[in-house]
């Protein structure tokens, strides 16, 4: 696991965000590893959570759950009443505006001594940019850890890096955790388009916020068309179709991209000669399966993202909370042969 703390300090990164591809994929394991790695180091971290992690008991397995742990003189941000209930003393630094259920959402700093907490109350990516202003300056790292299914966490706006937690929660075999994986990582770790045109047109039409959610059919003189995005059957097909009776050269997505919108589109452009390239904002943005994913190199179409992530690395918990285990040798070994980059990927039980 050195390894993992080498590529953190050698990407020159200040914020990191930690994502699982399910419960218990050992997520708060390797927060806890890079907390207690850069504590001893002497790098000062501010600590957040995305959705809510570090309570006593799994929701789902009813069994203890790892805490999360604040070194000393620490920034991190949650919900006043998880900050009454734990055992770590700090200084109020900042409140903020964002109200739950458990109060309102505080950043502290710990004391000299650090502890266990609850971080719980932030579940935007708005809020996280809220949180991450107040801090700007505070820490040489911000720790940004992601919840289940949203992976939204990692995206550039809050994230430079992302760490994918993976393992046996994924699937019942090696074969089927290393194929879940690499699908999900392809998805998240596609490539920023090379023109920059497509992404000046990007960022004008979607920072006008009075025309809501839009969608961009862009023709190969650079001139283009707004269409309204409302995510639906009528509005996927009109892209089709403009796809199909004209050439094009792009299509941007202000949102996601789904399996309905692709089989339209795939159907509309496959005799087309011209590569068409489909972009979205970033990776989180899309939702296709296995076979979709293969239904884009088949019919030339080009999947770009207006700002790319970038992998870090990938851990791998070979053990699921019902004393089940699967080959860590065998699921490191054939996730490093399907990427084939720089990413490192560790089992984080070793």
């Amino acid at each position: 696991m050195g390894l993992l703390i080498d590529r953190i300090i050698s990407s020159n990164i200040n914020s990191l965000s930690i994502i699982g591809m399910a419960k218990n994929a050992g997520k708060t394991t390797t927060l806890n590893f890079i907390i207690e790695k850069f504590k001893n180091m002497g790098i000062k971290m501010s600590v957040l959570s995305y959705g809510r992690d570090g309570e006593d008991i799994d929701a789902v397995t009813k069994r203890e759950k790892p805490k999360i742990f604040i070194p000393p003189e620490t920034y991190f941000a949650t919900a006043e009443k998880a900050y009454l209930k734990s055992s770590l003393n700090a200084v109020l630094f900042k409140k903020t505006k964002i109200n739950t259920l458990l109060g309102n959402v505080n950043i502290y700093k710990s004391n000299k001594r650090g502890g266990f907490v609850e971080l719980v109350g932030v579940n935007t990516i708005k809020q996280v940019k809220q949180i991450k202003s107040f801090l700007a300056g505070k820490s040489d790292l911000f720790l940004l850890d992601g919840a289940v299914d949203r992976k939204s966490s990692a995206v550039p706006e809050v994230s430079e890096a992302f760490i994918l937690a993976t393992g046996a929660v994924v699937g019942t075999s090696e074969s089927e955790v290393v194929k879940k994986t690499l699908n999900t990582i392809e998805k998240l770790n596609i490539s920023k388009t090379e023109d920059d045109y497509l992404i000046r047109t990007a960022e004008e039409i979607f920072s006008n916020k009075e025309g809501g959610k839009r969608d961009i059919v862009v023709y190969p003189d650079n001139t283009y068309q707004v269409l309204k995005s409302d995510f639906s059957y009528k509005n996927y097909n009109r892209i089709g179709k403009i796809t199909a009776n004209n050439d094009i050269k792009a299509v941007i997505l202000s949102g996601a991209l789904l399996n309905s919108f692709l089989k339209i589109f795939a159907s509309k452009s496959k005799f087309r000669e011209r590569e068409i390239e489909v972009l979205v904002k970033d990776g989180t943005k899309i939702f296709l399966d296995y076979h979709n994913i293969k239904l884009l190199k088949k019919y030339d179409i080009k999947l770009r993202a207006l700002s790319a992530m970038k992998l870090i690395a990938v851990t791998v918990n070979p053990a699921t909370p019902f004393d089940t285990y699967l080959n860590s040798e065998i699921i490191v070994k054939n996730i490093k042969k399907g990427l084939n980059k720089e990413a490192a990927v560790l089992n984080i039980m070793s």
